[in-house]
């Protein structure tokens, strides 16, 4: 059952807002409440992303004199940056209602109808942990943001039939902490994008030093400093390292919490002047004694540490490989032990310093990926594929000159990996000859059959509707099956409800094992099934090869 939440904007400014009921993906409990005690209710007292909330102010206030429903919004950035804050916070200002849910707890599309349901006009649906929303689910919801109305298809096979419900204009507000686990299809959905970055020494001081008024602890200003130096740039871990030294000022000291207070309570939980923590501490060392310094995946870490690899990436990562003090240095060295380079340690640093979009450190990581280009041209691909990563489904770089140059220079190195992963960078960034370059290595026969498959793989990101006729063409590539069908995974997650007409077009040209997986493609999609079961109506598609792959019961 959705859980709702009326908002509402209050005239005083000095009369606190409620907080609303959180539904699946938050923390619960204590730690929830006092997580809202502690949060913003109004989006000028929030401190730090201030070209984010500049850009939200206007989006509201454009909405209020249109007296329209806010555009899907979507929130990205590392956990505990104020996601959830801002999601919360928008239906305040706008004085509607809010539904939160979690991408986790939507197992199946019937899970989210009665969120689409309930939606007023106006009104939000925060989805948080948008990214792992199952595929039927985030297909369900396509008419939904799109259309304002649901497709539910009753019955099986030639006997199915689809009732369309309209709903009220609502709004959807998604967060996620890895953007680059959206499909394409979600990400465009979102007319609206913000990404959030760490914050400041000085912005977390000041969050510090106001939530230590509203815990009535009394701090000072230097212990704020310090408690801040020491939070990896997050405000929830500023808001959590406040909390215990407020406890160890209470049960070891007076209750204020001066510069001496604060250092002993954070050596206590093991946080060292750099904010690295026992278990980042391990993680370190792990590369280094475990795996020689690397390479070695992040599920390989993981298991020798004994801790999923997803709390590696979301916990202790994002410090590690943000901050070029903590991660370039690293890099450049080879350590006290002589340790090596580790690749899979660059790739994550430099997909983490594109993705935060910190102009110093992007600078830096090109310096770092120029040295690497002639010592170790395998160690520069990886790195590119970090970038590549860093700045999916975005153009934020296409402009930096320091970027054109160094891509520029890669691609004439005349090492394989290193141009092909050069090229990639630049087709993202924009560059028009780039892209035709990869999508003529698609429908060249002499190129190898690898590096056609990787150049079908990166069209799912490829900003250009060129793709989605080369795709088509190369269905029809019968001496070779897993093009094919690399195409048309690549087509099913870019393309429009007009390639499911193309595909059935092209039916009789497809080799058999493509076809039976189009069966499943086409019937997995809500907005391709008219077009199979056009297919069937004329012939084009026989009978005989719906099987159990016909369209199914969608809720």
């Amino acid at each position: 059952m959705a859980r709702k939440t009326t908002i509402t904007s209050s005239g005083d400014d000095d009369e606190p807002l409620p907080g609303p009921v959180l539904g699946g993906g938050g923390s619960s409990g204590e730690q929830e409440q006092l997580d809202d005690e502690l949060r913003p209710s109004r989006l000028v007292d929030v401190v730090g992303q201030r070209d984010v909330v500049e850009r939200l102010m206007i989006l509201l206030e454009a909405t209020k004199k249109r007296r329209e429903p806010l555009g899907h919004l979507l929130l990205d950035g590392p956990p505990g940056l104020g996601k959830t804050t801002l999601a919360t916070v928008i239906p305040r200002e706008l004085g509607t209602d809010i539904q939160i849910t979690a991408g986790p707890s939507l197992n199946a599309p019937k899970d989210l109808l009665p969120y689409l349901t309930n939606a007023s006009h106006g009104s939000v649906l925060f989805i948080d942990e948008i990214h792992r929303m199952p595929p039927a689910v985030e297909e369900f919801i396509y008419p939904a943001m799109e259309d304002f109305r649901v497709d539910i298809t009753l019955g099986e096979g030639l006997n199915a039939r689809t009732i369309n419900m309209k709903l009220q204009h609502f709004t959807v507000i998604g967060a996620t902490t890895r953007s680059g686990m959206l499909t394409a299809p979600l990400r465009d959905r979102f007319v609206n994008r913000e990404h959030l970055d760490f914050y400041t020494q000085q912005e977390l001081a000041t969050i510090i030093l106001r939530n230590s008024g509203k815990l009535r602890t009394h701090m000072e200003a230097a212990a704020a400093d310090e408690i801040a130096m020491r939070s990896r740039g997050t405000p929830r871990k500023a808001n959590n390292w406040l909390r215990w030294t407020r406890d160890f000022a209470d049960a070891r000291a007076d209750g204020r919490i001066t510069l001496e207070v604060a250092r002993a309570a954070l050596k206590m939980k093991g946080v060292d002047e750099a904010g690295l923590e026992e278990q980042d501490r391990r993680y370190l060392e792990t590369i280094i004694s475990v795996f020689g310094g690397g390479p070695a995946g992040v599920q390989a870490i993981g298991h020798t540490m004994n801790i999923p690899a997803d709390t590696l990436e979301d916990e202790v990562e994002p410090f590690l490989l943000r901050d070029r003090t903590n991660a370039l240095a690293l890099l450049r060295s080879a350590g006290d032990g002589g340790m090596p380079l580790s690749g899979e340690l660059l790739s994550r640093s430099i997909r983490r310093i594109f993705g935060t979009r910190e102009a110093t450190a992007v600078d830096e990581a090109l310096l770092l990926l120029g040295d690497l280009a002639s010592e170790s041209p395998q160690l520069c691909a990886r790195g590119l594929q970090g970038m590549l990563q860093g700045q999916k489904g975005s153009k934020a770089w296409s402009g930096h000159k320091g970027i054109k140059r160094l891509l520029a220079r890669l691609q004439e190195t005349g090492n394989g990996e290193l141009s092909a992963s050069a090229q990639q960078v630049d087709a993202l960034c924009g560059n028009p000859r780039a892209q035709s370059a990869i999508l003529a290595r698609i429908s060249n026969p002499e190129a190898p059959e690898a590096d056609r498959l990787r150049a079908i793989l990166f069209t799912r990101v490829l900003p250009s509707d060129a793709a989605r006729g080369t795709l088509l063409a190369a269905l029809n590539a019968t001496n070779s099956p897993a093009l094919a069908l690399a195409s048309f995974g690549s087509l099913q997650e870019i393309g429009r409800p007009e390639e499911g007409v193309a595909v059935v077009g092209i039916w009789k040209g497809m080799a058999p094992v493509v076809r039976a997986a189009a069966i499943e493609g086409l019937a997995a999609r809500p907005d391709w099934i008219p077009a199979l079961l056009s297919g069937l109506e004329s012939g084009e598609v026989a009978k005989g090869e719906i099987g159990r792959a016909s369209c199914r019961e969608r809720v």
